[in-house]
C-alpha cells in the first residue's frame, strides 16, 4: 500500500513537472507585441503589401494569419476566450489610410476615443493607428 502511494505521488509529480516545462505561449499577440512587430518591420510589411506576397510576414510569428479584403489587409494575431466572451487581436493595412472596423462584430460607426476609435454595441471594437496605413485592432464579443 505504501509503495502504491509513493508511485502515485511520483507519477503526479512528474506530470506536474512536465506541464511546467511545456511551451505555454499565449495563443494571441497583445497590443504591445503587435505595435512592436509592426514598427520593427515597417519596410518588410510595406513590401509585402505592395507585392501581395506575405510569406515573410507569416514567418515573423506563427500566430499571424493574413486575409485580403477589398480595401484592407487583415493580419490576424490570435484571440482568447470563448466565442461569447472572447477577444481577437491583430492589425490591418488600410488602403485609404482610414480607420476601419476590420474583424468587428459590433455595429455602428467608429467614434474617436483616446488615441484611437471605438465601435460600441453588444460587442466592442477598438482600433488605433500604428503608423501610416497600419492600424491595431481588438474585437470583443
Amino acid at each position: 500500500m505504501k509503495m502504491k502511494r509513493i508511485l502515485s505521488f511520483l507519477l503526479s509529480l512528474s506530470f506536474l513537472l512536465g506541464l511546467s516545462a511545456c511551451d505555454c505561449e499565449r495563443e494571441y499577440m497583445n497590443k504591445q507585441e503587435i505595435f512592436g512587430l509592426v514598427t520593427e518591420n515597417e519596410a518588410l510589411l510595406s513590401k509585402c503589401v505592395e507585392t501581395s506576397e506575405f510569406s515573410e510576414v507569416l514567418a515573423l510569428d506563427h500566430r499571424i494569419t493574413v486575409s485580403v479584403g477589398k480595401t484592407y489587409i487583415d493580419f490576424y494575431c490570435g484571440g482568447k476566450g470563448l466565442s461569447v466572451s472572447g477577444c481577437d487581436y491583430g492589425f490591418y493595412y488600410s488602403e485609404e489610410e482610414i480607420a476601419l472596423a476590420v474583424h468587428s462584430w459590433a455595429s455602428g460607426e467608429l467614434l474617436p476615443q483616446g488615441e484611437g476609435y471605438v465601435q460600441n454595441g453588444n460587442n466592442n471594437y477598438y482600433t488605433e493607428r500604428i503608423f501610416k496605413n497600419f492600424y491595431y485592432y481588438e474585437s470583443g464579443f
